[in-house]
């Protein structure tokens, strides 16, 4: 009873209370990190090769279609794109969040070491 009395008394006391407590939740709101979604780093691996002076094309038909080739099977791996550019080639996998990236870092450097006939500048 009380309460209802001071408030019913001091009805500007009681709007400043609700003013400051929407203000201070306004400052609350705007300084209090909110994470919807927790980070995820993407676990990636990507090959890059370089072959100085030579054509998308070249690059595609002697590096790039190899490369997939052998890298198409990994176990864990949700997608593989390559992309050829003039000098270079990226080929990127994209693995399941809950693979072990050493092991898959493994897997990929043993099945690259199986490819055999690259250019002689190709690095």
């Amino acid at each position: 009873m009380d309460i209802i009395r001071a408030s019913i008394e001091r009805p500007i006391a009681v709007v400043a209370a609700i003013f400051m407590t929407i203000v201070l939740g306004f400052i609350a709101l705007e300084r209090i990190p909110i994470q919807l979604a927790p980070d995820v780093n993407k676990p990636v691996i990507t090959v890059t090769t370089y072959w100085g002076g030579a054509s998308p094309y070249e690059i595609e038909r002697e590096i790039v279609n190899r490369q997939e080739e052998v890298l198409k099977g990994i176990e864990g791996s949700k997608r593989l794109t390559a992309k050829a550019q003039e000098g270079r080639s990226v080929v990127t996998i994209e693995f399941d969040t809950d693979i072990n990236m050493d092991r898959a870092l493994l897997l990929v450097s043993n099945r690259l070491n199986q490819i055999e006939g690259y250019p002689e500048d190709a690095g």
